[in-house]
């Protein structure tokens, strides 16, 4: 049997920000940075220094004068040592000293001036340049481009404060203006240094694997960077348009019921997802298993074999006791879900109020996409009025929070440089180089799925070899959340440490570099295939070469989620990726538990597979839909096995916070977090990084940076933790207080400024930027962008 080998399916995207990185540069204070780092090594040099004088030489000079009683000596040793301990301004006492002492009164002496001068050049430095970056900050957000940005990314915060963007920084900003400007340079480090899937300044681009000129060829660039831009209707507020739509007390009764997909008949009764039981009336018995939600009045009556009026009182006791809903709720696995909703309205007079009120918010949708800043303002300010008025909820969600901020609007966009192609032998040189980091992934997640699996083997053989799906979840769950897969993590734990060891072997610097033959012995490549979505970047290496960097490895096929939405070939594209599906079973074994889409959905209805219903709706094809609490896990020998009303069931995948679907899907590929302490080295496999280099503080340890005030404190705190923990000048910063990590430039004064607030938080782990701004693969007019492939790979056994 041939070696497995992860093949990449012949498709990717190409994520990218949507403004040059050069941005960010140009609100550093390159020069104070560069002060700021000689500062800091000469403050250790002095208190290198300093500490020989009081762990030795003091002492072995008091040593050498003892025997002398030269007391004025002593005495004047003692009051310097005492002075300098307290980290007093001390000067050096004249004396008989040994000619070591008196060297190091003098290294004392130089280290202080040195520190003194690169103080003062420090001030004088970062003084003059916060004026020109404070300014140069707000004129960025003067460009019309970036304007329309920060509108599309927090309304609020634009409505608010359009008006200081205007203005000239003050010459002392008080807090809110301080505060101002930090939120100006987190929005600015969100644009030109994160690949994101939103609006124009995160476009989606396709690519295909074939015959090009080098090893990525490009389509024409544009001077927006899209060819297509499309608004929608955010899923939370077409769900909410749903529900108020379908309270209407005269429409209501033309809407089509449906099962509750937590709830089930059994017999006379139905049985919620509790797992108990609940006396059915006579008539709501025949009624509850014909609820499918397509047949309605006459058709259900009839299946039902009752009567108008009693298949009204049934249907208002089973909603009553929550096992059926009337309800307008669009498909969570459409990108249209406002088209959706249109198209569930009844027809009638009572539907028709709503038919002309969705027909009118759909209308705004394509002004919104096309018009330019003005018109999208006009047309949002519409948009949110009315749907107050149909609603009467807010328009807005956690208005003003980095990426919380949750309109009735958005839109997503096609870029630019289509077509987009990537030679075969690069396909190759990347499956290559993948391969040793994907098998690491898929060996260790095995490994970690393996004690959620024998957890629920235990489960089930307590509760007799057979379990409803549900009960199954809740008391795995259960289990799990106090801590007794501890046990069965420990192969998992001690494969960890061994690659953990080998990475400590193999450190040089801030860099560790393994051979395939290093990591062989710790890959188990047995099992069924297996799949995984690395996100990859590319490094321009000063040889010119290009080194693969991975970053998010996911168990999601983009094929099957919201961003297919402008795929210039669907059906290639959809054909390419449904060639192989033996990580799952196959198509007729797959399935997707589903639950209510929050914003842009994971899955979509190009799944292959079927749509397990929890709170969200999948489709309306019964073939392809399945009740959560129809379904069943039972032991066959000692594997769990999860049973649909169809057959034997594979999940697509699984999830850490939900134990119980990490029992029926395949394996995941996920990358070991190797940690050796404080710092840990970048791990470089061959042709690839695992792993960025990294680092974790404590607030403790940063009490300087915490306490700092004036710029020329802030930059030096951060140049001191630079220093001290041989950090390069841009960093990733993660942080409980953020949802994402923030772009940290030592160089920047505001960027420091909102690390210390990060530490304010809790401790902050630290990865290195790479590439680099000087490694960018991507240069486009305006300069070099950050991106990244979004990629799909298969390992087949």
């Amino acid at each position: 049997m041939s070696t497995p080998r992860w093949k990449l399916v012949p498709h990717f995207l190409l994520r990218r920000a949507g403004f040059p990185f050069a941005l960010l540069d140009e609100v550093s204070m390159e020069r104070a940075g560069e002060l700021a780092l000689g500062l800091a090594a000469a403050v250790a040099e002095a208190e290198g220094v300093r500490a020989r004088l009081l762990q030795t030489q003091l002492k072995a000079e008091v040593a050498r004068l003892a025997p002398l009683k030269d007391k004025a000596a002593l005495r004047a040793l003692s009051r310097f040592r005492r002075r300098l301990g307290h980290r007093q301004s001390v000067e050096a006492p004249h004396g008989p000293w040994s000619p070591a002492l008196a060297a190091s009164f003098q290294a004392l002496a130089a280290a202080h001036a040195t520190v003194a001068r690169g103080r003062e050049a420090l001030e004088t430095e970062s003084a003059q340049a916060l004026q020109r970056v404070r300014a140069r900050l707000r004129q960025h957000f003067k460009r019309a481009d970036a304007r329309e940005a920060l509108f599309l990314l927090s309304p609020g915060f634009l409505d608010t404060t359009e008006k200081k963007l205007d203005e000239a920084p003050t010459p002392a900003p008080d807090s809110h203006e301080r505060a101002l400007e930090r939120r100006l340079y987190s929005f600015l480090q969100r644009l030109s240094a994160k690949n994101e899937t939103t609006s124009f300044f995160g476009p989606l681009a396709y690519g295909v694997v074939r015959e090009a000129a080098g090893p990525f060829s490009f389509g024409p660039e544009t001077e927006r960077g899209v060819v297509k831009r499309q608004a929608f209707a955010a899923f939370w507020a077409v769900t909410a348009l749903a529900k108020a739509a379908a309270s209407d007390v005269a429409l209501r009764e033309l809407v089509t019921p449906r099962r509750v997909a937590v709830s089930r008949a059994q017999g006379q009764a139905g049985v919620g997802p509790d797992g108990a039981a609940v006396e059915l009336t006579p008539t709501a018995a025949k009624v509850f298993p014909h609820v499918d939600g397509r047949r309605t009045g006459a058709a259900l009556a009839k299946a039902a074999q009752v009567t108008e009026a009693e298949l009204k009182e049934a249907l208002t006791f089973l909603e009553r006791k929550g096992f059926v809903r009337r309800d307008l709720e669009p498909l969570s696995t459409v990108g249209d879900a406002l088209a959706d909703l249109r198209t569930r309205l009844p027809d009638g007079a009572p539907a028709q109020k709503w038919k002309d009120a969705l027909a009118s918010f759909a209308g705004r949708l394509e002004a919104f996409a096309q018009g330019d800043l003005a018109t999208r303002r006009k047309v949002q300010v519409e948009a949110e009025a009315q749907f107050h008025q149909l609603t009467g909820l807010d328009a807005r969600r956690a208005g003003g929070k980095m990426y919380a901020d949750r309109t009735v609007l958005y839109e997503d966009c096609l870029g630019d440089l289509q077509p987009l192609s990537m030679a075969p032998v690069e396909a190759e040189r990347l499956e290559r180089a993948m391969s040793p980091l994907l098998d690491l992934g898929s060996t260790y997640g095995r490994l970690r799925v393996d004690a959620v699996k024998a957890q629920a083997v235990v489960v089930l053989k307590a509760n007799g070899g057979k379990m409803r799906f549900l009960h199954f979840a809740e008391v795995l769950d259960g289990q799990v959340a106090k801590g007794v897969l501890e046990p069965g993590l420990a192969p998992a734990k001690a494969w960890l440490s061994k690659l953990t060891a080998l990475v400590q072997a193999r450190t040089q610097g801030n860099v560790a570099r393994l051979s395939f033959d290093d990591v062989a012995p710790l890959i188990d490549r047995t099992g069924a295939g297996r799949f995984a979505s690395p996100d990859v970047m590319l490094e321009k290496l000063p040889s010119g070469e290009v080194r693969f960097v991975i970053g998010e490895v996911h168990p999601y096929v983009y094929a099957w989620g919201s961003q297919n939405q402008f795929a210039p070939d669907m059906a290639a594209l959809q054909a390419a990726f449904a060639k192989d599906l033996s990580p799952w079973g196959g198509k007729a074994q797959m399935a997707t538990v589903l639950r209510r889409r929050r914003h842009k959905g994971l899955v979509s209805n190009a799944f292959p597979g079927s749509f397990i219903e929890i709170s969200g709706r999948g489709e309306d094809d019964p073939e392809k839909t399945l009740a959560v609490a129809d379904l069943e896990v039972v032991l066959d020998g000692e594997q769990p096995k999860l049973l649909g009303l169809r057959g034997p069931i594979t999940l697509y995948a699984g999830e850490d916070d939900h134990p119980h679907l990490r029992v029926f899907a395949p394996a995941p590929c996920e990358m070991p977090p190797i940690r050796i302490g404080v710092r840990t080295p970048r791990v470089e496999i061959g042709e690839a990084v695992l792993q960025r280099a990294r680092w974790y503080v404590e607030p403790k340890e940063v009490q300087g940076l915490l306490h700092a005030r004036s710029v020329a404190q802030v930059l030096e705190a951060g140049a001191t933790l630079r220093h001290r923990l041989d950090l390069p000048r841009h960093v990733f910063a993660g942080s409980p207080s953020e949802p994402k990590p923030m772009c940290i430039d030592f160089s920047a004064f505001h960027a420091v400024q909102l690390l210390a607030k990060m530490f304010e938080a809790g401790p902050v782990s630290l990865v290195e930027m790479l590439p680099g701004p000087k490694g960018l693969w991507l240069k486009r007019q305006a300069g070099e962008v950050t991106t990244e492939l979004r990629t799909a790979m298969i390992r087949e056994q």
